[in-house]
């Protein structure tokens, strides 16, 4: 997977991890809770939180 580093905010809230490490992070999250992993990040955003928009494998946004 090709990501890009984490931004300053999102190390703010997820530490030293990588943007994998954040990847994987929400997709054991969107499993648990959701019931489906995270097929495909459709965005990442944030100025003051930070934001992933993602579909889930079972095609859920």
């Amino acid at each position: 997977m090709d990501l890009d580093p984490p931004s300053e905010t999102e190390r703010a809230v997820f530490g030293s991890m990588t943007s994998e490490g954040i990847h994987a992070f929400l997709n054991d999250h969107a499993r648990q809770q959701l019931g489906s992993g995270i097929a495909r990040i459709r965005f990442r955003a944030g100025r003051i939180d930070a934001v992933w928009g993602t579909q889930l494998a079972d095609a859920v946004r």
